[in-house]
């Protein structure tokens, strides 16, 4: 079972499924699912911006048709691959507003958007009908006028005053919040007070390209289902993330410096991927009773502090029979927590840490993972366990601040290509001709 993003209706839902999430017309050039996986007869061609799926590999030239790429180009990029790429002359999606007509890219499927169907809102405009030629100025104007038909919110880059407060509203139960591209670096959400709350737990939203700053409670707190693309949270006056619905969903994203928590989840499933939850004073991740999850490739450091209840990783009590449980190709380095406790992983109920680096540091009264973890195929600064194929040694970090790994690393070419991810927490290729690397990291 996998949960899957529609991109026709901005909705999840739960599919049965083996390699991604696709509609029944098997087309070509569509973009790689998060774990690199294609439709049946296809691969994933890591050298393109993005991946694609291409028939074989070699064959990144091949358009949506499954023709040689100029005459895809030549005939003309739409529907899911709006874009002639102009270095592989191939058709692909889009990763930017610059690359639609339209000026509104959903970059998280590569779509691009219809001028009418997009509300549009920059820091300069004027409270009106958000279109294109005249934008709002304030976000929540902006969110006033969403529809069933118009429920994308193009935000120009800039600082924004306004609380969200997300609900159903005027038929439209699902939203999409999009910056200008896949990075943070443009458009900032900043509170006067309180938390961005999502409200209504059927409403699905997606929130890309933005940074989210200096909210004084809960950097977003989400009551629905929600997907963070690139997006930065950051100096969260208590935690950063809050999971309350059925999904919980954060790729490619930070999530830093809150003053209790980085991630909390206490309801439904939490998938996170190439993510770095790291400086949050109260703890990194926080996985409560009864919640699934699955977190690999992704940098869990520098979180909590020696008072502190958590320290890198908690996921605790138990969890519905059959639920998603994957923890694999992480670093959990440099946590710290109160004196007595496990100041790297603390697991309440059986975990399968794999392929992970675990190096936090540790007095005579503490350890860096608890009992009810256990360990394959990883790496550890101080005793590794017994079994497993579990390594022991420095992972040779590149500084005491950043968790990249250096060539040398015991953690190189150590893991098993089983089940191993296609693209590292930067979204680099892991090793093709090699094994993988132990971590979130992959040595170039």
């Amino acid at each position: 079972m996998a949960f899957c993003y529609s991109a026709r209706v901005n909705r999840w839902v739960v599919v049965l499924a083996l390699a991604g999430c696709y509609g029944p017309t098997v087309q070509f050039g569509l973009p790689c699912s998060d774990d690199g996986s294609c439709p049946v007869d296809q691969t994933c061609d890591l050298t393109l911006n993005p991946p694609l799926c291409v028939a074989m590999l070699g064959d990144g030239g091949l358009g949506p048709d499954g023709h040689d790429a100029p005459q895809a180009c030549s005939a003309g990029c739409d529907g899911d691959t709006p874009v002639c790429d102009p270095d592989t002359q191939s058709c692909r999606g889009c990763i930017a507003d610059s690359e639609c007509p339209s000026d509104v890219c959903h970059e998280l499927i590569g779509e691009c958007v219809a001028e009418g169907k997009a509300i549009y809102v920059a820091p300069n405009g004027t409270d009106g009908n958000c279109t294109r030629n005249a934008p709002c100025g304030r976000f929540n104007t902006a969110n006033q006028q969403r529809t069933a038909m118009r429920n994308t919110i193009k935000v120009a880059s800039g600082v924004y005053m306004d609380r969200l407060e997300l609900r159903i509203q005027n038929g439209s139960s699902s939203l999409v919040i999009s910056g200008p591209d896949r990075t943070w670096t443009g458009p900032q959400l900043t509170p006067n007070i309180g938390a961005h709350r999502i409200i209504d737990q059927n409403l699905t939203v997606v929130i890309e390209g933005v940074s989210m700053i200096d909210a004084s409670q809960d950097g977003l707190e989400s009551l629905g289902s929600v997907t963070l693309s690139h997006v930065r949270v950051s100096r969260s006056g208590e935690s950063g993330v809050v999971g309350r619905g059925l999904m919980t969903r954060i790729l490619d994203s930070r999530i830093e410096g809150s003053m209790t928590n980085g991630v909390v989840i206490t309801n439904g499933t939490v998938s996170i991927e190439r993510t770095v939850i790291a400086g949050n004073r109260g703890g990194g991740l926080v996985i409560e009773s009864g919640a699934a999850y699955s977190v690999i490739n992704t940098i869990i450091a520098s979180n909590g502090t020696s008072t502190s209840s958590n320290g890198g990783v908690r996921i605790a009590g138990v969890a519905p029979a059959g639920a998603l449980a994957v923890f694999r190709f992480n670093t959990v380095a440099g946590n710290l927590r109160t004196l007595g406790t496990a100041n790297g992983l603390d697991c309440g109920r059986p975990v399968v840490v794999e392929s992970t680096i675990v190096a936090n540091p540790v007095a005579l009264v503490q350890m860096e993972m608890s009992t009810m973890c256990s360990a394959r195929t990883s790496l550890f600064a101080t005793t590794a366990p017994a079994g497993g194929g579990n390594l022991m040694g420095d992972p040779m970090f590149v500084s005491a601040t950043d968790f990249h790994v250096l060539p040398g690393s015991p953690a190189v070419n150590a893991a098993p290509a089983a089940g191993a991810p296609l693209l590292d927490v930067d979204g680099e290729p892991r090793s093709g001709a090699d094994l993988p690397d132990i971590g979130a990291d992959e040595v170039p």
